[in-house]
Protein backbone atom coordinates (compact mmCIF):
# COMPACT_ATOMS: atom_id res chain seq x y z
CA UNK A 1 0.00 0.00 0.00
CA UNK A 2 1.29 3.42 -0.95
CA UNK A 3 2.09 5.90 1.80
CA UNK A 4 0.73 9.36 1.18
CA UNK A 5 1.87 12.65 2.62
CA UNK A 6 0.29 16.07 2.70
CA UNK A 7 1.71 18.87 0.61
CA UNK A 8 0.69 22.53 0.98
CA UNK A 9 0.14 24.00 -2.49
CA UNK A 10 0.96 27.61 -3.45
CA UNK A 11 -2.82 28.25 -3.50
CA UNK A 12 -3.03 27.42 0.21
CA UNK A 13 -4.73 24.01 0.23
CA UNK A 14 -3.37 20.58 1.04
CA UNK A 15 -3.14 17.73 -1.45
CA UNK A 16 -2.08 14.11 -1.15
CA UNK A 17 1.26 13.17 -2.71
CA UNK A 18 1.47 10.93 -4.67
CA UNK A 19 -2.05 10.93 -6.11
CA UNK A 20 -3.85 7.56 -5.86
CA UNK A 21 -4.22 5.78 -9.19
CA UNK A 22 -7.68 5.20 -10.70
CA UNK A 23 -7.30 1.51 -9.80
CA UNK A 24 -6.48 2.34 -6.17
CA UNK A 25 -9.46 4.70 -5.95
CA UNK A 26 -11.83 2.16 -7.49
CA UNK A 27 -10.66 -0.52 -5.06
CA UNK A 28 -10.95 1.82 -2.06
CA UNK A 29 -14.51 2.92 -2.88
CA UNK A 30 -15.81 -0.49 -3.94
CA UNK A 31 -14.21 -2.52 -1.14
CA UNK A 32 -13.96 -0.15 1.82
CA UNK A 33 -15.56 3.31 1.72
CA UNK A 34 -19.12 2.38 0.79
CA UNK A 35 -18.98 -0.92 2.72
CA UNK A 36 -18.18 0.72 6.07
CA UNK A 37 -20.24 3.91 6.29
CA UNK A 38 -18.63 6.59 8.41
CA UNK A 39 -19.18 10.29 8.90
CA UNK A 40 -22.37 11.53 7.28
CA UNK A 41 -22.52 8.85 4.57
CA UNK A 42 -25.32 6.32 4.94
CA UNK A 43 -26.45 3.39 2.81
CA UNK A 44 -30.10 4.43 3.33
CA UNK A 45 -31.82 7.75 4.05
CA UNK A 46 -35.18 8.66 5.48
CA UNK A 47 -37.62 10.37 3.12
CA UNK A 48 -37.33 13.63 5.08
CA UNK A 49 -33.52 13.53 4.76
CA UNK A 50 -33.83 13.14 0.99
CA UNK A 51 -36.31 16.06 0.90
CA UNK A 52 -33.82 18.14 2.89
CA UNK A 53 -31.03 17.44 0.37
CA UNK A 54 -33.39 18.30 -2.48
CA UNK A 55 -34.55 21.52 -0.80
CA UNK A 56 -31.00 22.73 -0.18
CA UNK A 57 -30.16 22.21 -3.85
CA UNK A 58 -33.42 23.89 -4.93
CA UNK A 59 -32.56 27.03 -2.95
CA UNK A 60 -29.07 27.08 -4.50
CA UNK A 61 -30.50 26.54 -8.00
CA UNK A 62 -32.99 29.39 -7.56
CA UNK A 63 -30.24 31.68 -6.26
CA UNK A 64 -27.93 30.76 -9.15
CA UNK A 65 -30.76 31.38 -11.62
CA UNK A 66 -31.41 34.85 -10.19
CA UNK A 67 -27.69 35.64 -10.38
CA UNK A 68 -27.63 34.44 -14.00
CA UNK A 69 -24.59 32.19 -13.43
CA UNK A 70 -22.97 30.19 -16.25
CA UNK A 71 -24.62 26.84 -15.32
CA UNK A 72 -21.35 25.05 -14.54
CA UNK A 73 -20.78 23.40 -11.16
CA UNK A 74 -17.43 22.15 -9.88
CA UNK A 75 -18.00 19.46 -7.25
CA UNK A 76 -15.05 18.87 -4.95
CA UNK A 77 -16.46 15.57 -3.73
CA UNK A 78 -17.95 16.88 -0.51
CA UNK A 79 -20.80 14.42 -0.07
CA UNK A 80 -22.83 11.68 -1.67
CA UNK A 81 -23.72 13.66 -4.78
CA UNK A 82 -27.30 14.75 -4.00
CA UNK A 83 -26.49 18.42 -4.61
CA UNK A 84 -24.63 17.75 -7.86
CA UNK A 85 -27.37 15.40 -9.06
CA UNK A 86 -29.97 18.14 -8.63
CA UNK A 87 -27.88 20.59 -10.64
CA UNK A 88 -27.19 17.98 -13.33
CA UNK A 89 -30.90 17.17 -13.65
CA UNK A 90 -31.52 20.91 -14.10
CA UNK A 91 -29.19 21.04 -17.12
CA UNK A 92 -25.98 22.16 -15.49
CA UNK A 93 -22.58 20.89 -16.57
Amino acid sequence: MTKYSEHLTPLGYFEAIPKPTPTELEKHYSEKYYQNPQGTYSSQYLEEELRYFHNIASVALETASRLNLDRTLYDLGCGEGFFTKSFYKSGWK
